[in-house]
């Protein structure tokens, strides 16, 4: 994801930040001696983070063949209404495994977080299409003229996913119709008011 980065932490302290490629990776490096958490950012998306432990851990420890880790983590999009403490703690945790002289996950660990992050994903996909139905509704609201209703309808999207471009975009569609209505009743009233006029006068003439 572009835009994301990495924040390097040791005993609540800052060491490092490592900014994303174009492409959403990084690469970074720790030093064995010292247990890390590693939290990844990115604007208007939770933040995770994953435990990393080398305190107890050599050089000398590790197989010629154990080489560093991939990790792919996933964000989550922050949306107003739901509960994201369970990110306050760590998604995983990587540990030195003695038996393999290298590095693996504590997969016990993960799949005690696993839940949690299935029910905030579930709600996320939720919100997610509440938006687009609130989207929806604007639009047709705007095809039809009612731009009262097209506005409340935008404002609940807005709320729910506030950066989101077609938020701006509708808008602006709305706006726009709603000028071209009020200049087309402006027209109306103008053109009944001259027929107004001019039957007025006729009369008058008429009746001289």
């Amino acid at each position: 994801m572009d835009g994301a980065f990495a924040i390097v932490k040791v005993n609540g302290q800052k060491v490092k930040r490592i900014a994303a490629s174009s492409s959403g990776k990084l690469e970074f490096d720790l030093e064995f001696g010292q247990d890390y958490v590693v939290e990844f950012h990115k604007q208007f998306y939770a933040t995770k983070k994953i435990n990393v432990f080398l305190g107890q851990v050599t050089s000398e420890m590790i197989d010629i063949g154990c080489y560093g880790n991939t990790w792919h983590v996933g964000m989550i999009q922050k949306v107003e209404g739901i509960d994201y403490s369970v990110l306050d703690a760590a998604v995983g945790e990587i540990f030195f495994e003695p038996d393999k002289k290298c590095f693996g996950w504590d997969a016990d660990y993960s799949l005690r977080v696993m839940d949690e992050l299935e029910r905030l994903e579930e709600e996320l996909a939720a919100k997610k299409d509440e938006f687009e139905s609130a989207l929806s509704n604007a639009a047709k609201a705007t095809s039809k003229g009612d731009f009262a209703r097209a506005r409340t309808s935008l404002a609940a999207a807005q709320k729910l996913f506030p950066h989101d471009s077609r938020i701006e975009e509708l808008q602006k569609d709305i706006d726009k119709a709603a000028a071209a209505a009020k200049d087309a009743e402006l027209a109306d009233a103008a053109a009944a008011e001259a027929k107004q006029k001019k039957a007025e006068e006729k009369a008058k003439n008429e009746e001289f």
